[in-house]
């Protein structure tokens, strides 16, 4: 019912219509671009409706390392949308509580979604889950690294474990997130 979703991205292009950062397909998703938007702006897409509207003053750049969070309270249907610990966009959806648990190709993705063709030219670092709403402090204040015990954190991948095909939960919660191929692991510069 309440919901923050991180991660630390670096986009190598914008080269096609979608790039998925995570999230699930046609229910709740962070991605990259769309049909008549910009390719390098964050888009949220839910089961009801889009947010933000397209902004070419809004674009990520590339080359670069970019904080985006999420968060969602269901008790009232607010969605902040924040870029690099600012807010980017605001929003009222009505979805209820949200599943994220689902699996598998049309589950859950973390820079890719249904298709293939959709994932994240770049990089990803830092994906994390919380069952709480952050505050833009907590957000700010974070962007990097969080104590793996946190209040609320359901999930958190550092993407730094450099095995070929799967990426450890450090919480402990065994969320452990398995790769569609072999992973290349860059090593984080900020």
């Amino acid at each position: 019912s309440k919901l923050t979703l991180e991660a630390l991205i670096r986009a190598r292009n914008f080269d096609r219509m979608i790039s998925t950062v995570m999230g699930i397909e046609g229910s709740f998703l962070i991605r990259l671009g769309d049909a008549g938007f910009p390719a390098n702006q964050i888009q949220i897409a839910t089961s009801s409706g889009n947010f933000p509207s397209g902004d070419s003053n809004k674009g990520l750049p590339l080359n670069e390392f970019v904080h985006i969070a999420l968060t969602y309270d269901s008790s009232n249907g607010e969605m902040i949308l924040y870029v690099n610990g600012r807010v980017q966009g605001t929003s009222t959806k009505r979805l209820g509580s949200v599943n994220l648990a689902r699996g598998g190709t049309s589950g859950f993705c973390i820079g890719r979604s249904y298709a293939d063709d959709r994932y994240l030219a770049g990089d990803i670092s830092e994906v994390r889950i919380w069952n709480v709403v952050r505050t833009e402090e907590e957000i700010i204040n974070n962007p990097y690294s969080v104590s793996p015990d946190s209040e609320g954190l359901v999930s958190y991948w550092k993407f730094d474990d450099e095995q070929s095909l799967s990426v450890k939960d450090h919480t402990g919660n065994n969320n452990n997130a398995v790769a569609a191929k072999p992973l290349k692991w860059n090593k984080v510069s900020l």
